[in-house]
């Protein structure tokens, strides 16, 4: 999908203001990623406004809603010169980019100790917008040009890297670990 300078879906297909921009314009959503350039040659001409997800599954996505924690993430020295990290558009986020020894856990959502959503630890099945994207005009821009890292468990990655940042964790309750 993409949007209006006002957030609002332009593809005209009418999708709410949440998923505007990032609601996916194929059948079968992130199951029809490819690497393919032919087929991403047709879609870029066929929805050439489009905004472009990264399907998650090779690639695990730590995607940080919290725009206090964002803020001092893509500020960290040590992560601007070792991950692959970009800036979002809603609320200031990041995303850092990694590669999981086993991608096969399904997505979740960190929640801080006080209770506070941080955002989300996207794997298989899932996707993020990724950077050149747009939303309201305001862009998802690379703030690296690193290759992801690679991790044992993003969840013991992100726990040991926000505990530096003085964020403790708690486990989310069920509900809430798989949004997709």
């Amino acid at each position: 999908c993409w949007t209006d300078q006002e957030g609002h879906c332009a593809c005209r297909r009418h999708h709410a203001t949440k998923s505007a921009g990032k609601a996916p314009l194929t059948r079968n959503g992130s199951k029809d990623a490819t690497t393919d350039s032919g087929q991403v040659d047709y879609w870029a001409s066929r929805w050439p406004d489009a905004n472009w997800g990264v399907a998650c599954g090779v690639v695990t996505v730590l995607d940080i809603d919290d725009t206090a924690l964002a803020s001092q993430l893509k500020k960290n020295q040590r992560l601007i010169a070792e991950h692959s990290m970009v800036a979002t558009p809603r609320g200031n986020g990041t995303q850092i980019y990694l590669i999981e020894k086993n991608p096969t856990k399904r997505t979740r959502v960190p929640i801080s100790q006080d209770g506070q959503h941080l955002g989300e630890i996207r794997r298989a099945g899932s996707y993020v917008v990724g950077p050149g994207s747009q939303i309201a005009g305001r862009r998802y821009e690379a703030l690296t040009n690193n290759a992801p890292v690679k991790v044992e468990d993003a969840e013991e990655w992100t726990a040991e890297l926000l505990a530096g940042f003085g964020v403790h964790l708690r486990e989310a309750p069920p509900q809430a670990a798989q949004r997709e």
